[in-house]
C-alpha cells in the first residue's frame, strides 16, 4: 500500500514535469490516475474497521493534495525535485503512523491477529516468528473439530517491543504462501444509551409484574395474545430449551433472574457494565413474580438463561473472545445465542464469524445478533452480516425504524422488535430503561427460545420463515424487516 502511494508523487512529478512532451505526458496522466484508484481500493479492501480507512483516505488524499498545488506551482526543477524527496518522506511517515495509530486503537494487544494457514502447516511460519519473536497458539477448540475449520486458525501476540512493526509483520503474514486467511484480532465495544421510564399505561395484563404497565416493547408485539393462545390451547414445552446470551456478564443474584438462570462459570454470574443484565431481562426476567417487569420466555419451564461474558468490565471485547464464546455456547448445548453486540465489518473477517454461525447452525444453535446502532447499513457491519445468523433492527414506540438503527434491507434474515426505551433488570436488584438493536435483539431470541422448546428440531431456516410470514409491518417494513408477532409464531409452530 504504501509504495503505490508513494509511486503516486514520483508519476505525478513526472508528469507535470513532462507536460509539454504529448503522448508520454498522458500515459503518466493514466498512470496518476491508476494508481491513485488502486491505492483507494487498497484501503477500501484492507484490514482496518470502515472508520479507519476513511480517516486514511482523508489524511492521503489531503497530503497529495497539498503536495501537488506547491509542486504546480514551482517551476526551478531543484526546488520541485526537492519538493519531490520531501512528499515522499511525508507521505511514507503519514500513511505508516495513521496505519499504526488504527491498529494500537483498535486490536488485542495480547493477541493482535488471527490467521489460518493450508494444510494446518504453522511451521512454515517460523522464519517471521524468530525474527519478530512472535507468540503463536491456536486460537480455538471447538468440541466438533470436524464440522467447522475453526479449529485451524491460530492467533499472534507480537511483544511491547515489536509493537511499531506490527502492521509490516501483518502485511509479511498476509503475503506468506501458506497464510489463506488473516486477519486483526479488533476489539468491539458494547454502548448503553439512556432511555425514558415510559408513563404507565392502564389496562388489565396476563402478569402480575408491577412494571409490566410501563413495558410498552410487550405492547408492540401484542405479548399477552401469545400468553392467552398458551393457556387457551394448554401449550406445553417439549423441553426447556437453552438460551446463551454473550455479552458483560449476568447477575444472577437479581431478583428477576435468579429463577431461570443457569450457571455455565461463577465468572459470568456477575455483571459490572450492566448490558448483559439488561439483555437477559428482556428475554427472561421471571413473570408473575409480583416483582418488577414481565418478560418473552412465559416461564423457566421454557427456558433457562446462561451468561458467557464476552466483553469485559469496560465493555470492551476482542473478536477471538466473542467467538470463543460462540463455540462454548454451543459445544454446552445452546439451542439460542444472543449476541447485542458488534461493529464495522473488517474485510477479510467476515468469514470467521460465518464459519462460527455455521458451527452453530450445523450443531443445534440459531444465533441472534443485533444490527448496529449507527443509522447504516448492517451489511457493513460484524456479525450483524454474518451468514446463516438472524439479525435484529430497532422500532420505537410508533412501529417506525428507531432513528439509530442500522437498516437490514441487505441482510438475508432479518426482523424487527422494539428498541427504545426498553425497561428491564439492571444489576443490583434495579430496573434501567436503555435503547439500542442490543435492547431489540433479546426480544427475538427469547422468542426463538419459546419456538424451540416446542418443536426443538427447528432450524434457523424454519425459525426465519414463521418469524417472517408471521411478522408484523412497521413504518418501514423494507428497512427494518418484520416486527415479531410471538402468538402468530407460535401458533404455526405448534399448529405445522
Amino acid at each position: 500500500m504504501t509504495i503505490i502511494y508513494l509511486s503516486i508523487f514520483v508519476l505525478f512529478a513526472l508528469w507535470i514535469s513532462l507536460q509539454e512532451k504529448g503522448g508520454i505526458s498522458n500515459v503518466l496522466g493514466l498512470g496518476t490516475a491508476a494508481m491513485m484508484v488502486m491505492f483507494l481500493v487498497q484501503v477500501y479492501s484492507g484490514s482496518s474497521s470502515m472508520e479507519d480507512k476513511l480517516g486514511l483516505m482523508a489524511v492521503s488524499m489531503l497530503l497529495l493534495g497539498c503536495y501537488s498545488a506547491l509542486f504546480s506551482m514551482i517551476k526551478n526543477p531543484v526546488m520541485r525535485l526537492a519538493l519531490l524527496g520531501a512528499g515522499l518522506v511525508l507521505g511514507n511517515k503519514a500513511i505508516n503512523q495513521t496505519l499504526l495509530n488504527s491498529s494500537k486503537q483498535d486490536v488485542d494487544d495480547q493477541a493482535e491477529i488471527i490467521l489460518r494457514t493450508s494444510q494446518n502447516d504453522i511451521s512454515a511460519l517460523d522464519e517471521i516468528a524468530n525474527r519478530h519473536d512472535l507468540e503463536i497458539k491456536a486460537a480455538f477448540t471447538p468440541d466438533k473439530g470436524n464440522s467447522t475449520d475453526l479449529d485451524d486458525y491460530y492467533i499472534i501476540n507480537i511483544p511491547a517491543n515489536n509493537e511499531s512493526l506490527s502492521n509490516s509483520i501483518y502485511e509479511a503474514l498476509q503475503n506468506h504462501s501458506v497464510v489463506k486467511d488473516i486477519t486483526w484480532n479488533t476489539i468491539y465495544k458494547s454502548t448503553l444509551t439512556k432511555g425514558d421510564w415510559t408513563a404507565q399505561r392502564t389496562g388489565k395484563y396476563l402478569t402480575s409484574d408491577p412494571m409490566r404497565n410501563r413495558q410498552w416493547n410487550l405492547d408492540a408485539i401484542k405479548y399477552d395474545e401469545m400468553l392467552k393462545y398458551i393457556e387457551q390451547n394448554n401449550v406445553r414445552p417439549v423441553k426447556t430449551a437453552k438460551l446463551f446470551i454473550l455479552d458483560s456478564g449476568i447477575d444472577r443474584t437479581h431478583e428477576e433472574l435468579n429463577d431461570g438462570y443457569a450457571s455455565l462459570e461463577s465468572k459470568y454470574d456477575v455483571d459490572v457494565k450492566g448490558h448483559g443484565t439488561h439483555c437477559a431481562g428482556i428475554a427472561a426476567a421471571s413473570n408473575n413474580n409480583a416483582k418488577g417487569i414481565s418478560s418473552i420466555i412465559p416461564s423457566s419451564d421454557w427456558a433457562t438463561v446462561t451468561s458467557i461474558a464476552v466483553l469485559g468490565n469496560n465493555g470492551f471485547g476482542s473478536r477471538k473472545t466473542i467467538l470463543e464464546g460462540m463455540i462454548t455456547a454451543v459445544d454446552q448445548g445452546a439451542d439460542v445465542i444472543s449476541m447485542s453486540l458488534g461493529g464495522l465489518s473488517l474485510f477479510g473477517s467476515r468469514g470467521l464469524y460465518d464459519q462460527a454461525v455455521n458451527y452453530a447452525n450445523a450443531n443445534g444453535a440459531i444465533v441472534v445478533v443485533a444490527a448496529g446502532n449507527s443509522n447504516s447499513d448492517a451489511d457493513s457491519y460484524s456479525p450483524a452480516n454474518s451468514s446463516g445468523s438472524i439479525t435484529v433492527a430497532a422500532i420505537d414506540e410508533n412501529l417506525n425504524k428507531a432513528f439509530f438503527s442500522n437498516t437490514v434491507e441487505n441482510i438475508e434474515k432479518a426482523v424487527s422488535a422494539p428498541g427504545t426505551n426498553i425497561l428491564s433488570s439492571f444489576p443490583d436488584n434495579k430496573y434501567e430503561s436503555y435503547n439500542g438493536t442490543s435492547m431489540a435483539t433479546p426480544h427475538v431470541a427469547g422468542l426463538i427460545a419459546v419456538l424451540r422448546s416446542v418443536q426443538p428440531n427447528l432450524n434457523v431456516d424454519q425459525v426465519y420463515t414463521v418469524l417472517r410470514d408471521t411478522g408484523m409491518p412497521t413504518g418501514d417494513t423494507r428497512l427494518t424487516g418484520k416486527l415479531i408477532y410471538p402468538k402468530e409464531a407460535l401458533r404455526r409452530v405448534v399448529e405445522r
